[in-house]
């Protein structure tokens, strides 16, 4: 899974806007945009202030690697099985 699909999830997992997100985090909105689409890879401070924000962890990162095999998986099962 990309940077840019994992922050979008963790994101509004959180609930949060694009804007809710750059408010909290002092990052601009076009910033957090661009992340999103992966034309930015935050790196140093604003990758720290990300985590922060989303109370995202290590942990969080296998979780999410799970979740979206998983959502993945039937997603391909149900195009397969129509």
């Amino acid at each position: 899974m990309t940077y840019a699909a994992q922050l979008k999830t963790m994101r509004q997992a959180r609930g949060l806007t694009q804007e809710e997100l750059a408010a909290k985090t002092g990052i601009p909105n076009t910033y957090l945009s661009m992340m999103e689409t992966g034309r930015i890879i935050p790196a140093g401070e604003w990758e720290a202030k990300l985590r922060e924000a989303l109370e995202w962890t290590p942990d969080t990162d296998a979780l999410l690697g799970e979740l979206l095999q998983h959502t993945s998986l039937d997603v391909t099962a149900h195009h397969l099985a129509a």
